[in-house]
């Protein structure tokens, strides 16, 4: 029984995806990690001195 194309197409992709998924998560906590004491750092101004539009804002 021959598999027609379309399934296999759906097929690779989803195989792509499921292994591209881990990576990019390891990524994203290595970035985390890496830059977490300057986003912190930068939650502490914002907070302390806010933001330069803050008088400004509408909503």
């Amino acid at each position: 029984m021959k598999i027609p194309l379309i399934y296999k197409a759906k097929i690779s992709k989803r195989l792509e995806v499921a292994a591209i998924a881990p990576v990019h998560k390891k990524k994203s906590e290595e970035w985390l990690s890496e830059n977490r004491a300057a986003l912190n750092a930068y939650n502490e101004r914002v907070s302390q001195r806010k933001v330069f539009s803050e008088g400004l804002r509408m909503f």
